[in-house]
């Protein structure tokens, strides 16, 4: 198993345990992988769109629904070529502070 070194691997490693319907989950995991040790991350709606497979309008839509039900929190709006500052409101658990649940598939 591979030691958890970094915050932001813990908001992936938490993102990755919702149980959120599909869509917002992936969106949710892209989220956390870009965002920083506070749990911060500015990514554009065509970036979420391109990694996720999914429109730019379908992540807009899933990004409202994200805030509305308390996962993600919009810092700052987006401005012309700037895209949103979003806060992760992830829970990070103790025990992901020491070992990732994820293992190779072939060891």
């Amino acid at each position: 198993m591979e030691q958890v070194k970094d915050r932001n691997t813990q908001y992936l490693f938490a993102a990755l345990q919702t149980e959120l319907p599909a869509s917002r989950q992936i969106v949710l995991i892209h989220m956390a992988n870009a965002a920083n040790v506070e749990g911060e991350c500015w990514i554009s709606h065509a970036t979420l769109a391109q990694r996720s497979g999914c429109s730019v309008k379908h992540v807009q839509r899933v990004i409202v629904k994200l805030r509305k039900t308390g996962w993600i929190e919009v810092l700052t709006p987006a401005r012309q070529h700037r895209p949103a500052r979003y806060r992760l409101d992830l829970e990070i658990t103790p025990s992901m502070d020491c070992v990732s649940t994820l293992e190779p598939p072939y060891t």
